[in-house]
């Protein structure tokens, strides 16, 4: 995650049950690490940018595609909350 330029929080991934999470789920989980990060960091009016690898999940945010899983679902309705708590989130 990076703030006015310069890379404020780097997330390092995390352990999970490979049977029970797929790469959707561990990116939405890491993008609610960064929005909770940002939230810490107290930088809700400045000009946030995070980065993800998964184009549905990117996509999902941006509103560009529909959020079908079920096991998704909660993870996104998450994420979009504390979206909502930021001026200028991309």
């Amino acid at each position: 995650m990076s703030r006015d330029g310069t890379e404020v929080e780097h997330g390092f991934g995390l352990f999970a049950n490979k049977q029970t999470v797929n790469s959707n789920i561990a990116e939405y989980l890491a993008l609610i690490g960064a929005i909770g990060a940002s939230v810490d960091l107290s930088i809700r009016d400045d000009q946030i940018e995070i980065h993800g690898d998964l184009k549905c999940v990117i996509d999902q945010m941006a509103g560009r595609a529909s959020v079908n899983s079920l096991s998704i679902q909660s993870l996104y309705q998450h994420a979009y909350k504390l979206d909502g708590k930021f001026k200028h989130l991309t």
